[in-house]
Order: structure tokens, then sequence, then C-alpha cells
């Protein structure tokens, strides 16, 4: 491929995603759609199909995966990758101009993006499909020699160093009790010990397959892959109906469902079968082929071999960008890869293939799925003879009865909230995502579909497991101090719409729908029961409201206040912020306050009307510069060696030649999009790395993420802020939607990125008061 023209296709590809990530993020999530507009069906487990028959005679393995429907809490205006970036590239001037190697390029990137996930970009949900991308670990990818073996064996020696430690192999687990009545007895305290911990009992309890035999726990701790959870759930409920009905499980039931099927005990809590469900299980298999010689490499560099299909000494991948089975896109030398230094590798070529072609890969046989390949091989290198394999083994992770497929993603209809119900312990009375911190939880969760830090990894599931241990330890901990559940609760909107299927997707107290630039988020919260949904800013700007020490408080109390209280702007009732001038009787919406002349944000949540406004203490008005007027005194011209450096430096704005033929007047933030200067957001200052320029406000790149800043005498030093600029035009803001976010919510668990005056103004974190370690609301309250 032409290097220029393979340069041109891949900004291509990635200007489509972008603009088709952009317009989807613009539109309003919960914007009503009739039937006709909404596109989110989708294949949500590729391994539906499979069977482990693979006679000629078994249609049912022959069947391709069918798209489903999501139940209608979950509608929205999200739509597929596929879909998105289609509409994007048909907006693009001279699409139609692709010539024929250029679309070729544009269909690798297609199968290079779903092989992470193994789904097809037709079943990926635009909004969330990368929504791990932001905390991606850096550096090359790792082929482990011994496999992933060499770890689970290390943490098994390590464990039983430590003594009372066992592992129960071969043992097919038919059901899990995790409510069982039991007598129970006192943990012996050792001296020292800082917490009361809760009495030992065996609440919970394995058994096998067979019924032969059966282990007592006080907590389990469940990792089976998500694919198998979906065939528990599925045939749990369908063979209780039944059951309740007197009739017998259907034959097709047992045919499709081929997993080893778990009996759940009490059955698991609406919230989490609804996760199970709507998340996506894709199937990504490998195929490995051993040749009596590595016929893809030729000595030489890799400038001598280009225009080649050849591979040269320091090369390990080739790829397939042509019409001959496309999702053969990639082929590695493992033997290369693998190989000690000095030494030859033995001549082994591993190919990946993912989605709906993995599927079908695995209802051929060896022979079959053999000579593929080598059709893909033959037409990469058709001016030599290819031999023929002497060895071949391929992956069928779809047809494994224990796994039924590899990797989660997210489909239309599902979002990265599901993650976090994924991974909620639970216990007899419900799902912690609901219960709170109420009773102790028993039964807890791990695997890459329960973190939404890096899910469909392997060091995302080695992590889970870390998280889920912690939390065990956390629940043997008996609760004394705490109020236990006395807060309102954030939930999520999933779990809202399937509990008020009928309730139209509007704040409770404005009855403006969706998530609105001026009101702020649509957010769910749960006291007991009750359950409410409101705009961020009308909760918090309400005067009973409180959220502090991790805590909401009345937020359903000033609901039910707001019902007998009209809004003198609109007429509508849930007007809970009144004139707290003496005597005054008016009150209003949050938006309809604004609109009356109050600013909240510059003069705080005691509300007055406009009649009364003149009688509000007013704020000094703020003495000295705008923010960054100080530093810009310690910014000059780079030297050769700062030029030369890695890191970046404030200069005089000018020195800022990026865009010479822009006037000063035109200038803008590269993160908020904005050319005003104010106290806020401070001054417009210029950066330099090396020869790359950008323009921030001053505020909006102190305090992004990773942004380091060196203080010296003489000149100021920064860390990461081109990094910051780049991964922003990618990341849209959680709460107006443009892209620029570069401010991180700093729990671990929440991948909410903000703008500067987003996450002060909305979500009310003062920076310069509690500084750049930002939490969004959520997680400054009790969240899941």
């Amino acid at each position: 491929v032409d290097e220029e023209t393979d340069k041109k296709t891949d900004k291509l590809f990635d200007d489509i995603l972008d603009q088709a990530a952009e317009d989807c993020w613009n539109r309003n999530e919960y914007s009503p759609l009739d039937e006709s507009q909404r596109c989110q069906k989708a294949v949500r487990f590729y391994a539906a199909s499979l069977t482990n028959d693979f006679s000629e005679n078994s249609a049912l393995h022959r069947t391709k995966p069918e798209p489903e429907d999501i139940p209608s809490n979950r509608y929205s205006s999200d739509i597929s990758v596929d879909q998105a970036i289609g509409t994007a590239l048909r907006m693009r001037t001279g699409q139609s101009k692709l010539t024929e190697e250029e679309q070729n390029l544009l269909r690798w990137h297609q199968k290079n993006t779903e092989y992470a996930l193994g789904a097809n970009v037709n079943d990926l949900s635009m909004r969330f499909w990368d929504a791990d991308e932001r905390h991606a670990f850096e550096g090359d990818h790792v082929l482990l020699r011994r496999g992933y073996s060499c770890i689970t064996d290390h943490m098994h020696d390590r464990c039983k160093r430590r003594g009372n430690f066992s592992v129960q192999m071969n043992f097919s687990v038919g059901s899990i009790e995790y409510a069982r009545t039991s007598t129970s007895h006192p943990l012996p305290r050792k001296d020292g010990r800082k917490h009361k911990n809760i009495e030992l009992s065996d609440t919970c309890r394995v058994t096998s397959a067979d019924g032969k035999q059966t282990f007592a726990f006080d907590f389990l701790v469940c990792t089976l892959p998500l694919r198998v959870l979906k065939d528990s759930t599925l045939k749990n409920s369908d063979s209780r109906q039944l059951k309740r009905e007197n009739k017998a499980l259907p034959e097709s039931l047992n045919s499709r469902v081929i997993s080893r099927h778990v009996e759940f005990d009490p059955a698991l809590p609406e919230v989490k079968r609804d996760a199970i469900q709507a998340v996506g299980f894709g199937l990504l298999n490998k195929i490995f082929l051993q040749f009596s010689h590595a016929f893809w490499r030729k000595s030489g560099t890799k400038e001598s071999l280009k225009g080649t299909p050849f591979l040269a000494d320091d090369q390990v991948i080739f790829g397939n960008a042509s019409e001959k089975k496309p999702h053969h896109y990639m082929f590695l030398d493992l033997g290369h890869s693998l190989r000690d230094q000095g030494s030859v590798g033995a001549p082994v070529l591993m190919t990946l293939i993912s989605g709906s072609e993995a599927v079908s890969s695995e209802q051929l046989s060896n022979d079959d799925l053999s000579e593929e390949v080598m059709q893909t091989l033959r037409a990469i290198f058709s001016d030599i003879t290819i031999p023929r394999p002497s060895k071949f083994y391929a992956t069928r992770w779809g047809s494994d009865p224990c796994s039924r497929g590899s990797y989660t993603f997210l489909p239309p209809g599902a979002t990265d909230q599901d993650y976090h119900i994924l991974q909620s312990p639970i216990n007899g009375d419900g799902d912690s995502i609901l219960l709170g911190d109420v009773g102790t939880m028993r039964l807890f969760w791990a695997g890459e579909h329960t973190t939404a830090l890096h899910p469909s990894m392997a060091h995302g599931a080695l992590l889970s497991g870390f998280r889920a241990a912690k939390e065990v330890i956390a629940a043997t901990h008996l609760k004394t101090s705490k109020n236990v559940g006395s807060g309102d609760r954030p939930i999520p909107m999933t779990v809202f719409r399937s509990h008020h299927p009928t309730a139209p997707l509007q704040c409770h107290l404005c009855h403006l729908p969706g998530s609105r630039k001026r009101e702020g988020g649509l957010f769910a919260f749960q006291r007991f029961s009750r359950q409410v949904i409101v705009h961020n800013n009308c909760a918090v700007f309400s005067p009973e409201v409180e959220c502090a020490d991790g805590e909401w408080k009345n937020v359903i109390k000033s609901v039910n206040r707001g019902k007998q209280i009209q809004c003198l702007g609109c007429g509508k009732n849930g007007a809970t912020i009144g004139c707290v001038y003496r005597g005054c009787v008016r009150s209003f919406h949050f938006g309809c306050a604004e609109l009356n002349g109050w600013d909240f944000e510059e003069k705080g949540k005691e509300f007055h009307c406009d009649v009364h406004q003149r009688y509000a203490p007013h704020k000094p008005l703020e003495k000295g510069p705008f923010p960054g007027h100080d530093y810009l005194k310690k910014s000059r011209k780079l030297s050769q060696e700062e030029l030369n450096s890695n890191l970046t430096y404030m200069i005089p704005l000018a020195d800022f030649t990026i865009k010479p033929g822009l006037s000063e007047e035109k200038w803008q933030c590269a993160l908020c999009k904005e050319s005003v200067e104010d106290k806020k957001r401070g001054l417009l200052v210029a950066f330099q790395q090396g020869h790359r320029q950008d323009l921030t406000h001053f505020n909006c790149i102190r305090y992004s993420t990773n942004v380091n800043e060196t203080p010296n005498e003489a000149r100021l030093k920064y860390q990461n802020v081109a990094d910051a600029v780049h991964r922003g035009r990618q990341l849209p803001c959680w709460i107006c939607s443009k892209t620029g976010a570069t401010i991180k919510c700093a729990n671990k668990s929440c991948h909410q990125y903000y703008h500067f005056v987003c996450a002060e103004k909305d979500e009310g974190w003062n920076f310069e008061q509690r500084g750049r370690h930002f939490l969004c609301l959520k997680h400054r309250a009790q969240s899941f």
C-alpha cells in the first residue's frame, strides 16, 4: 500500500469516527423517538446460535446470530458505530471519489476496531463503545511466552504459602445459594483489631452440577463469564415460569443453552438480570499455522522491502487490505515475536477473526478453515509458491461450554453504568445499587465484564478480583457508627426507567425533559422505596438540598415540597427556589430564577427575585488581574535546548504563530472553544513543546487531569499539555456534550470528563478552594 494513501485513509477514518462521536453526543440522550427512528437492535451474544454438535445435520449450529432489541427502559437516541460513521462519511465532500484501495483500507480499519471487542461495528454503541479508552495503560502489547498460566500459577503458589487455602478442580457448578438461613457464631477477635466483625455463618452454598458435592461459605465471589450468566438468567427465568405453569422445558431451549448454566437461589435481582442481558458478549478466535519455513520474510531493511508484502528483520506484523477474506485482516509472526535474542523463531503465523465471522469460522472444520486462511495468504504473496502448513490450531471459544465467547462490549442501549451494576454486590434482599449499605452483602462479582476501567481485558479481570477481595473484607466489618441508608442515593437511570416504564423522562422539579445546558444533567435518586429524577442544578440550588461528606440530603424532600408551589415564571408546580427577602412569597424553578435576573454562580444560593435584588448583599469585586497574569511574566521565547526537550513552556502571545492568518479577536481556547477572558477561565495563554503550539485558557489547562506544573524562579515548565489538548478532541463533556473535556473525576471507577467551567458551575467544584483533585457530584455522594 502506498504510504501516502495509507496515511490519508488513516486520517480519514479517525476524522469520521470523531465526527460521528460528536454528532451522537450532541443529540439529547433521552430525546423522544418514534419506533421508525430508533436504531438499537444489535447482536448481544454472538455465540447464542452455536452448539457442541458439529455434524452436518446440525442446522441449529449453522444459524447466524440474530440482532435483538432492548426493553423500553433502555430506549435512547444512541445508534451503532456503523450507522454513525456511515452518516459522517456521506456528509464529507468527495466521499464518492474514494478509490477501491481506499475503500479496502477503510474496511481494514473497521476490522482493526472490531477485534478488540470481538464484535462488529454494527453492534457497537457509538456513545460508549470505547468508554474505557481514556483509562488505557501506556506501553506496548505484551505476549507471555508461557501464557496466562504463569500468572495464575504464581498467585496460587503465593496463596498456598499463606496457608489455609485450597482449590477445588474439575468442579462443575450447578447452583449458587447466597441467602440461606444459618446459625452463626462470633469470629474470634485478635488484639489490636480496629473493626468489630460480623458473625460467621454458612449463608452461601455452592452445589455441583451432579448434586453430589456441596460446600458452604460466608461469602462468594462469582467470576462466571458473561455469556454463562446470560444463559443462566435466561434458563432460570424460563424454567421457573414454566414450573409455575406445570409445563416442561422446551427442547429448543435445552439445545440452545449449552453452557454450564447455573441456578441462582434466590434469583438474581431484576436490575442485575437487566444489565446482564443488555451488555454484549463478543467472540474473537485465534488461528495458528506452522510452516516448514518463514516464507513471509526476506533479508533486508524495512525501507528496502517497501512495496512488497515481505517482513524485514525488525517487523513482526503484516496486514491484509485486499478484498480476499478481509476478516483475516492481520497476521503476526508469533515465532519471531517470542524468540530468544539472536535466535531464529519458529515459523508460526497467527491471525485473528472476530464477530459474526468468528461465529462462521466455528462452523467450519479445521481443514476448511485452514484452506480459507491459505487463500488469503496466497492472495497476499501471489508472486511465490506458499507451502501447506504442517500444523494447524484454532480456538473455538464460542463453542466452549465454560466460556461461550471472548469479550464484553457495549451495544446500543447499554451504557457504561451497566459495568457498575454488574460489579455491585448483592444479598437476599436485592442489589446494593438499590439497597446501599443496608445489610451485609454476600455475593460479589469479578471478571472482565465487571470493570468500567478495563473491560474486555485480562488485566481488567485481574484488577476486578483485587477489588472484589477488598469488598469482601469490608463486608466482614460490622457497621455501627454510620446511620445507614439515611441519605438520598443516586441510582442508574435504567433502574429508574425499569421501575417507572411509563414515567416521562423529565425533571420532577422544573418538568423539562432530558439533560439541558442550563439545568444540567438528569439524575435519578432513591430514598428507601421512593425514586425521583431531577436536573443537577434544580436540586443543587434548592435551599434544603445538601451534598457534603459524600452524601446527598433532602433531594426527595425538596421534590415533595415543590409539588405545592407554583413557579411565578412559567406557572408550573415544582418551584422550590423562593426569594429569601422577608415577607416575599415569590418562588421559581432554577431556570426561571436565572431568567429572572439571578446568576447563581456569581451571587450564590440565597436567591433574591427581581423586585428585591437591590437588597441582596453584594460580593466585593475581585481585585487584581485575571488568572494567568502573573504567570505570563515568566513567559519568553524558547531556547534551542528547550525546543529539543519534551517539556512544555508558556510562551508570549506574540510568539504564538501556529495560525498567523488569524486575528487575535478570533483566537479561542483549544479546550472550551471560547474566546472570552474572564475571572473564571483566566487569560488565553500560549504553550509550546518543540515546534507544537497550543492556545488555551489558563485555568482550562491548569486544572486538566495529568497536566503537571513545575514552578521555577525563571520559568514555568509543564508536562502533558499537548497530550491533554490532543485527547480532549475526542472527549465530550458530561455536562455540555462538547469535546475538549480534560478534567476527569478522580474516582477510579468514574470515567466522566468535564470542561473547567462546567466542573465549577454545574458540578459545584471550587478548584481554588478544593484543589485539582476533582470529584463529580455522583462520587461526592454515595455512588455505586
